[in-house]
């Protein structure tokens, strides 16, 4: 995945690549496999969490370095240092997956929306109204 991202300039297209690289798992109702096997990394074999460890670490990096390069692009505009911004975005992308799950089956494409409207403008996400699905 890093080899196709680096193709794309940097900025929101490499940004927006990352995020879709995700778009199959909302499709099918899924989460990111690295997140579904840290939440029970405890219950895994200690050399089995090492490796679920640097498999989200390598995520991270990978994330971070996205979002440094299109900073130093001036693409995206955020006052938070690469790393910390690469936690929130994915924090808030890996939650919009399992948040997708329950109707109206939207999170992800409203995350997704509202990071890349966040990070390109330089603005505070926009808070979404939530719908109301009736049972």
């Amino acid at each position: 995945m890093q080899a196709e991202l680096n193709q794309l300039p940097a900025g929101v297209q490499r940004l927006q690549g990352y995020l879709e690289a995700f778009s199959d798992c909302a499709a099918q109702g899924q989460m990111c496999g690295v997140y579904a096997m840290l939440s029970d990394s405890h219950l895994l074999l200690p050399e089995l969490q090492i490796a679920v460890f640097r498999l989200a670490q390598k995520e991270q990096h990978l994330l971070q370095d996205i979002l440094a390069a299109g900073q130093q692009s001036a693409q995206l505009q955020a006052a938070l240092p690469a790393a910390e911004l690469a936690m929130m975005v994915s924090a808030a992308l890996k939650g919009a997956l399992l948040l997708n799950r329950i109707p109206p089956h939207d999170a992800y494409a409203g995350a997704v929306q509202a990071i890349v409207h966040w990070l390109s403008a330089g603005t505070p996400p926009p808070t979404p109204a939530l719908k109301q699905e009736t049972p």
